[in-house]
């Protein structure tokens, strides 16, 4: 559950060659492909009551790893802005 929760190493070296408003510029995609994949499980939560779908429901658990993933991107991107001082 650890691994899911820190940032990963990789994606910190790759941030430490990137310039302010580069990291600044790749928050702002991050943040807005997050809130897309929240919308989009939303929907597909709310399209499962509407049809009265477990198969729709289901369907929807394929989004949670995309989900984990974005927020570990997140939090890779605030530890490279707090260690910049730009946070």
């Amino acid at each position: 559950m650890t691994a899911l929760s820190s940032p990963c190493s990789f994606e910190q070296l790759a941030l430490d060659q990137l310039s302010d408003n580069e990291v600044l510029t790749k928050k702002a995609k991050i943040q807005q492909m997050g809130f897309f994949m929240l919308l989009l499980l939303v929907m597909f939560v709310s399209m499962a009551f509407v049809l009265s779908s477990y198969l729709v429901a289901a369907s929807s658990w394929a989004l949670i790893p995309a989900l984990a993933t974005y927020n570990r991107k997140r939090k890779a991107i605030a530890v490279q802005l707090q260690k910049r001082s730009l946070l």
